[in-house]
This record gives C-alpha cells, structure tokens and sequence, in this order.
C-alpha cells in the first residue's frame, strides 16, 4: 500500500488530500483545507500552515508527498508568499523523511483527463468519477489537492 499527501500550496488556503493505493485501487483517505487569516503575522500563518501539515503526516503516515508547482505569472508578490508557504509544508516534510515532489497543473489534468488543458469544472468531474465520490469536494483548493495526489499515484501525467 502506498499513502501519499497531496497538497494544493497557498498561504490563504491550503488544500490537502491523502489518498492510497492497494492493488484494489486508489481511494480517498481524507481531504480539507488549512485556512490562515490575512490580519494574522506572516509568521503565524506559515507556522498554522508548518503545524497542520505536521499533524497530518503524524496521523496518515503518508510515505509520498506531492504539490502543485507554483507559476509565477501575474502576480509576482504572492507568488513569493505562496512560496514561503511551500517552504515550511516541504520542511514539515522533511522532518517525516519526506521529499517533496511537484507536478505542474497541466500534468494533473493531463494524468486525471488525458487534456492537459482541461477545465477546472472537467477536473472535478474526474475526481468524483475516478475516487466513486457522491459529488466534488469544496473549496476548489480540495479538489484540486485530491487530482495532485491521484495524479501523482496514477503515474499516468509523465507520458505528456
């Protein structure tokens, strides 16, 4: 069996996924979303962000982590947040004996779809096909954490 963590980075929200893999399947463990408030420090959030994913990985043992890339490309000053964000969710990590590994969104879609430019409403479509799910787990940021885990299990994303 193999558990794997996947995580839609942010530092407003963070959205996570654990998800396994037996020789039955893949299936979903549990999926949510770290919330941090902007009238908060940036050190408390990042530290609300460090400790939530620590607990995770205490209670789900996961032996795989997996995060979206970030893209820097409108905003360059969030993007510079988000990254500290994934700094302290890579060291919560690394202090598990997990290495961090990203997949770019169109490698999610790609992997869960077979488009790499598919629809975020295609996505979700997916997930709630591929996981026998009832509907599409909410905020879009769990979602999308769940298709980062899938996709890194399926393998499928590397044929692109």
């Amino acid at each position: 069996m193999t558990v794997v963590l996947g995580i839609d980075p942010g530092l407003k929200r963070v959205g996570y996924s654990v998800l396994e893999a037996t020789q039955a399947g893949i299936g979903l463990r549990c999926a949510g979303l770290i919330t941090t408030a902007p009238e908060v420090s940036l050190g408390d959030r990042l530290s609300d962000i460090f400790g939530s994913i620590d607990e995770l990985i205490r209670e789900y043992r996961p032996s795989q982590m997996v995060l979206e890339r970030i893209l820097f490309a409108k905003n360059v000053t969030s993007a510079l947040l988000v990254a500290q964000a994934v700094g302290v969710i890579k060291l919560a990590g690394a202090q598990h004996g997990l290495e961090a590994s990203e997949i770019g969104a169109n490698q999610v879609k790609l992997a869960l779809s077979g488009d790499g430019h598919a629809s975020k409403a295609q996505m979700k479509k997916m997930v709630v096909l591929l996981l026998g799910l009832k509907r599409a787990p909410e905020p879009a940021d769990v979602s999308d954490a769940i298709a980062i885990a899938y996709a890194h299990l399926s393998g499928n994303w590397s044929r692109g």
